[in-house]
């Protein structure tokens, strides 16, 4: 035999150590996820320094103004400013930018939300509603939360640079979490009971580089088996804005991703496995117009509601398919709510 031959196992042996050494050594301030197969991912943070900041609710100061925020979109200028201190036209000025406000929130938890559905027995299917917590959501949620509990601002003069900073500081908190977040929502039904288990640890996000990154939060609710016959179910789960993978990757870079694809392939009903489901939420054109946001059709005065519009303790049910849904404005105006609610704890607070 060669000698050659004989050095062989041995070369073997040390390119196997020298590669566990390497992982070793790559682990330090890694988290664990797949990509493809088991790899090691850097957070946010550790790869700050190497890629332009991927934090989408990281918004330039000298761009974020309520013009362009776009949630009180309307052609009336007494909109935001009184230009009488008529009491009459205060109250039709604050129900008409509550009606614009939550028109605003219906039309982005509407964008940023897919559904899927699981059926259950002959009569019965359960919606799997999974949402992007996108900033356009948030800055509408905050400026619903804000016409609701300060009925007053619209008498303040400087009411642009006031919102201004309300939603600033909305979108500075979820900055702060360096996590894309996802809100998934599964309504109750009305049936007979079903056990459905999902295994929100398999809730693989994956992008255009051929990467499936698992979440890096979740909330515990949501790994138990659950009977949606009983009640709602809800909760977050976050994913890392970059991962390492030989050098830092963005996870949704706008330049190659222009959708949102989450895949779980781990349902399973009433003890027996499930179908696959995948929720898909377009993310990012290719070709960017930036058309301007519609107008709302506001009702005249006399056909306002002046009653103050809350949010929701619960997610709206309802029978109706997905293909039903998605130009329902109702079920989204009450499902907005509920996000609303959500976020901002407001049915806790009264």
């Amino acid at each position: 035999m060669s000698q050659t031959l004989l050095h062989q196992p041995s070369r073997r042996i040390i390119l196997h150590w020298s590669i566990l050494l390497i992982c070793i050594a790559g682990l330090s301030g890694c988290t664990t996820v797949t990509i493809g197969i088991p790899t090691e991912v850097a957070t946010a943070e550790a790869c700050a320094s190497k890629t332009p900041n991927p934090n989408i609710y990281q918004i330039n100061p000298s761009t974020i103004t309520i013009d362009n925020i776009n949630m009180l979109a309307t052609s009336t200028p007494d909109l935001f400013t009184l230009t009488t201190p008529d009491p009459n036209l205060a109250s039709i000025n604050l129900a008409r930018a509550r009606y614009t406000a939550l028109d605003r929130l219906t039309h982005e938890v509407k964008r940023w939300t897919d559904i899927q559905s699981i059926r259950v027995d002959d009569t019965s299917e359960v919606k799997i509603m999974v949402t992007l917590l996108h900033p356009d959501l948030i800055q509408a949620v905050a400026l619903n939360n804000i016409l609701l509990n300060n009925p007053n601002v619209l008498n303040n003069t400087a009411i642009r640079d006031q919102l201004d900073v309300e939603v600033r500081n909305a979108l500075k908190q979820f900055e702060e979490r360096n996590k894309l977040i996802f809100l998934i929502t599964i309504p109750k039904i009305n049936g007979s009971p079903h056990t459905i288990y999902m295994d929100i640890h398999k809730m693989y996000l994956k992008n255009s580089k051929n990467m499936s990154v698992l979440p890096d939060y979740k909330e515990h609710n949501l790994d138990q088996a659950i009977n949606p016959s009983e009640k709602s179910i809800f909760g977050y789960f976050y994913y890392p804005f970059e991962v390492m993978n030989t050098t830092c990757t963005e996870v949704l870079s706008s330049d190659y991703n222009s959708w949102i694809v989450i895949e779980n392939s781990s349902f399973t009903i009433d003890g027996a496995a499930g179908v696959s489901k995948t929720w898909t939420i377009p993310y990012k054109p290719l070709l960017e117009i930036e058309p301007p946001y519609y107008t709302p059709d506001l009702p005249p005065a006399d056909q306002l509601n002046y009653t103050p519009t809350l949010p929701l303790n619960d997610p709206p049910q309802t029978n109706l398919s997905i293909e039903e849904l998605k130009n329902n404005q109702g079920y989204w105006s009450e499902f907005g709510r509920f996000v609303w609610a959500q976020l901002t704890f407001e049915i806790y607070n009264k």
